[in-house]
C-alpha cells in the first residue's frame, strides 16, 4: 500500500490510451477508430442532410454550435465545394482567437456534394443561407438554421444506430 507523501514508482503510471477521434457533443466520449469506421459506413446509407450533418461534425471537429452556424458560403465557392472550411472567430466558442481553417476531405466532400445537389433542386444556394435549414422561417421570412437540439438528436440517433453509446 502507498503511504501519503511518497512518490509513486514508474509502474503506477496510467497506461497510454488508444488513439481516438473526438466527436464533440455534450457528455460524449471520443469514438474509437473501429466505431468511426462503422459510423462512416452507416451514414453513407442515410438521407443526404443527416449524412452531411454527421460528416461535418465528424470530419471537421466543430462543436455543434459551430456546425449549425455554417452557411452555404462556408462550404461552396460558386458551384464548387471549397478545399477548406474557414470559420472566423465570431462563429467560434468564445468569439475570440483566429479563424479556424479545416480541409475538406473526400468523404466529407461527397456528403456535401450529395446534400447540396438535393438542396439546389428546391432552392437557390445563396452564400448567406444556413447550410442546415430548419423547416421554420425567421419572423422576417428568411431561412433559419436547424436548432441545436435537433442537430444533437440527429447525431445521437446515428450513433445509437451503429451501437455506439453517445
Amino acid at each position: 500500500s502507498k503511504s501519503a507523501g511518497v512518490a509513486s514508482s514508474g509502474r503506477d503510471r496510467p497506461k497510454q490510451k488508444k488513439k481516438t477521434t473526438s466527436f464533440p457533443m455534450a457528455g460524449s466520449r471520443p469514438l474509437t477508430p473501429s466505431e468511426e469506421r462503422l459510423l462512416v459506413r452507416h451514414i453513407r446509407r442515410i438521407n443526404a442532410r443527416d449524412r452531411a450533418l454527421v460528416s461535418v461534425q465528424l470530419f471537421l471537429g466543430f462543436r455543434i454550435g459551430e456546425v449549425i452556424t455554417l452557411t452555404i458560403g462556408h462550404v461552396l465557392d460558386g458551384s464548387r465545394i471549397r478545399q477548406r472550411v474557414a470559420l472566423p472567430p465570431r462563429f467560434l466558442k468564445g468569439r475570440r482567437g483566429t479563424t479556424r481553417t479545416i480541409p475538406i476531405g473526400p468523404e466529407l466532400r461527397r456528403a456535401l456534394e450529395r446534400y447540396l445537389q438535393k438542396r439546389a433542386r428546391h432552392v437557390d444556394l445563396r452564400p448567406d443561407v444556413p447550410l442546415f435549414l430548419s423547416p421554420r422561417l425567421r419572423p422576417s421570412g428568411a431561412p433559419k438554421p436547424i436548432c441545436r437540439s435537433m442537430a444533437e438528436k440527429i447525431i445521437k440517433c446515428e450513433l445509437v444506430a451503429v451501437g455506439t453509446d453517445p
